[in-house]
């Protein structure tokens, strides 16, 4: 595969991945090209819903990884965060692994993209904040701490989130209130 050609399911693949599911007669299977050309998706119609399933690499991520990240999945449907909520197999799991694959199967949610508007900015913001919220008690599901070195942990969003005290700093809306602002930072 080339570093522009996207990966895509196999339609024998397919019928065995969603033959560990209940979802009744499958509708239609439809390319679903986001995210990572890495990780194949496609959206699918069947008679208890819409999904969206997603196939990863065991080369490209640790199992473990994405074991704890359904226990966050999972912790934040029980605090009614709006997630796209993981369907379990047949047996109860959230992933199939079929050799050095893993699949996973959401429940689809409808979106429209993001229109750069200060009221969905702030909702955003809100919505993060109840994430935050809701993660607190993540050391409950967690079974240890949390795997690290991730994109998320990336030198460049630290430099991103540490430049964010002297960039506000220098707005109007923050003058006298400089220590608040860095606590916030933190």
């Amino acid at each position: 595969m080339s570093s522009t050609d996207r990966a895509t399911f196999d339609p024998g693949e397919l019928a065995v991945v969603l033959s560990y599911y209940d979802l009744g007669v499958v509708e239609s299977v439809t390319d679903f090209p986001r995210g990572s050309r890495r990780s194949p998706k496609v959206g699918v119609v069947a008679h208890r819903g819409k999904f969206l399933l997603k196939r990863r690499s065991l080369e490209w991520i640790p199992l473990e990884r994405v074991r704890f990240v359904h226990r966050v999945q999972g912790l934040l449907s029980r605090e009614a965060f709006p997630t796209a909520r993981l369907v379990a197999t047949r047996v109860g799991d959230t992933l199939v692994q079929l050799r050095d694959h893993f699949y996973e199967l959401f429940e689809f949610v409808p979106g429209q993209p993001f229109q750069h508007t200060p009221g969905e900015t702030r909702e955003a913001g809100l919505l993060l904040a109840r994430f935050h919220q809701a993660t607190e008690r993540i050391n409950a599901v967690a079974a240890g701490p949390a795997p690290r070195g991730d994109y998320h942990d990336a030198p460049g969003v630290r430099a991103g989130l540490s430049a964010i005290g002297s960039t506000l700093s220098s707005h109007d809306s923050f003058a006298g209130d400089h220590a608040e602002l860095a606590t916030l930072v933190q």
